[in-house]
């Protein structure tokens, strides 16, 4: 249910874009209005944990002052979302959504990275430093287990391995698999 408000999203930007429409919100606003939830085996009064997952699924930080239960399902949404995007780009069958290019990454971004922070989307300037910033994702993940999973299945091995220019992604990636040991042992 967190992609709802991706189809109205596409249907009027022909994009996947949060800048032109935030697909949380949305997505969360829409099944509030539209009462979807009666129709599925959920309480009544866990449809605002359910609304507050799926707004806070895509957003930069979890808004604060959340009960232990809008936290609890609003991280495992992110690091579902997050554990989503990370096997398609690693996924040779899905073309296209690579984007590299010879551009540099912005000593900010950079620095961002190397001192672990997860990465604002809106810092984006140039193709590379997308890569930088799903790098990132890492450093926003919540649970070992999601970081067991990424690691078990090698997504960031597999994502650098379709890159054209190694060399630059290489300490990206080097970080993120010492990230990744000292946050799983």
């Amino acid at each position: 249910m967190h992609y709802i408000g991706r189809f109205e999203q596409y249907i009027r930007y022909k994009s996947f874009s949060d800048f032109n429409l935030d697909h949380g919100d949305y997505g969360a606003n829409m099944l509030k209005e539209t009462e979807a939830l009666k129709h599925y085996d959920i309480d009544e009064e866990d449809y605002e944990v359910v609304y507050k997952a799926i707004r806070n699924h895509n957003k930069f930080k979890i808004e604060p002052n959340l009960t232990n239960r809008e936290l609890l399902f609003s991280k495992m949404i992110r690091d579902a979302d997050k554990l989503d995007i990370l096997f398609a780009l690693s996924s040779p069958d899905i073309q296209g959504i690579l984007w590299e290019d010879d551009s540099i990454v912005s000593p900010d971004v950079s620095d961002d990275f190397f001192d672990e922070e997860p990465i604002m989307l809106t810092r984006e300037n140039t193709l590379n430093e997308k890569n930088v910033i799903t790098f990132a994702f890492v450093y926003d993940i919540n649970y070992k287990f999601v970081l067991d999973i990424i690691k078990t299945n090698a997504y960031y091995d597999k994502i650098y391995a379709r890159f054209k220019n190694k060399e630059l992604f290489y300490p990206y990636l080097d970080t993120v698999k010492k990230y990744m040991e000292e946050r799983t042992e």
